[in-house]
């Protein structure tokens, strides 16, 4: 329970002995902690073979108007950015105090807006050491104008085809957020950035303005023929994202 609200998540663990070094991973806008089955669960079976403990969940706020498996309170039409950040700190705080998490190796891991509220609460967070984001933009408003979110009169935005509607509450924080507010404080972080050579949502040159601010502590992979969702390609996302955590954490 967080602010009287539910969050429902998968917590998969190795067959190690704790404490376990762990991920939280923050799924898409208008995704859920299974997304299909097409990342997290292979990427939380992946890591379990590694020895990395993952929690995914449902964010509050992330039920759609169709019929979808996510499970935490709230609907995505009242859906806030400053929420889902929110969310992102609360479990990290959660999981930094359990005895059978390596506290020292706790980080994020999101995909597309999770990878965008992965690397801004990183960046607030005590308890984050290190954060993965594939197609993370480095402001959230600009993704959704080129996903075919118009602007209504009233302030609020609407994508009719598939009936998603930002109010104008929320539309108004997406204007006001970008890496760039928080960025120096994730100096003493480590940052990996993956992003698809043909992603026109949040094209690689983000993730190139970010590491450059960054600088050592930022590592960039382009993978090659992939779009904004890694369609086709999930696969090799995984594998990229499981070496570098093996590798670096």
């Amino acid at each position: 329970m967080h602010k009287g609200m539910k969050i429902v998540g998968i917590f998969t663990k190795p067959e190690e002995l704790p404490p376990w070094p762990t991920v939280i991973m923050l799924h898409a806008y208008s995704s859920n902690k299974n997304d299909n089955g097409k990342i997290f669960p292979p990427l939380a079976k992946a890591l379990a073979k590694k020895g990395y403990a993952s929690f995914r969940f449902d964010f509050r706020y992330s039920k759609p108007p169709w019929n979808a498996p996510n499970e935490s309170d709230g609907y995505l039409s009242d859906m806030r950015i400053s929420e889902w950040i929110d969310d992102a700190l609360f479990i990290a705080e959660q999981f930094a105090s359990k005895d059978y998490i390596d506290y020292t190796r706790l980080g994020f891991i999101g995909i597309s807006l999770g990878g965008f509220v992965g690397i801004y609460a990183a960046a607030l967070s005590e308890a984050i050491s290190y954060v993965v984001a594939a197609s993370a933009p480095i402001e959230p408003y600009t993704p959704f104008i080129r996903l075919g979110f118009r602007e209504e009169n009233d302030g609020s935005m609407v994508l009719k085809d598939l009936g998603l509607r930002l109010s104008r509450e929320a539309v108004v924080e997406l204007k006001s957020y970008s890496i760039f507010n928080v960025i120096r404080k994730l100096r003493d972080k480590k940052v990996f950035l993956v992003y698809g050579e043909r992603d026109t949502i949040t094209p690689p040159e983000g993730g190139i303005k970010m590491c450059l601010v960054l600088g050592e502590n930022c590592e960039l992979k382009i993978i090659d023929d992939a779009n904004h969702r890694f369609a086709t390609l999930e696969h090799v996302l995984v594998n990229t994202i499981v070496q570098w955590i093996y590798e670096n954490i």
